[in-house]
């Protein structure tokens, strides 16, 4: 059984990663098809990571383990395969994988987390409580 700090740093990291999902097409200087597909994955994504942090274990495992393996793929090929527009090559003069790089290890987490919410056994719900910790067995 885990802590509930655990769940705490999940939830610490779904705010700061959603926060940088919006800056990140707040700041968009092209938008394409692709931004829009990428913007519909990274939502779905950030759905399984807030059941996941916030607990809420229901019977649609099966589907996140086989969006898990998609949503992997789709990054692989949105972040190293896909070219960039020339402007921003122009404006950044480093290659793709340097560009991308940082977008993939702050995305591993989140991986992650979909990775334990997908394969993982329903467990008991840990809250703090008042001088110690309960766990509440639905």
């Amino acid at each position: 059984m885990r802590r509930s700090s655990y769940y705490l740093l999940w939830k610490l990291f779904f705010w700061l990663y959603g926060a940088s999902v919006i800056i990140a097409y707040k700041s968009h200087e092209y938008w394409r098809v692709w931004e829009t597909i990428d913007l519909v994955m990274t939502v779905i994504a950030m759905v399984g990571l807030f059941l996941f942090a916030w607990q809420k274990y229901n019977q649609s495992h099966a589907l996140w383990r086989l969006f898990l393996p998609a949503f992997v793929v789709w990054n692989g090929f949105y972040l190293f395969l896909l070219p960039l527009p020339a402007d921003v090559l122009e404006k950044y003069p480093l290659s793709q994988f340097v560009l991308a790089f940082p977008f993939l290890i702050f995305a591993l987490p989140l991986f992650f987390a979909l990775y334990l919410y997908a394969f993982a056994k329903p467990q008991d719900v840990v809250r703090p409580a008042t001088g110690g910790v309960y766990v509440d067995r639905d």
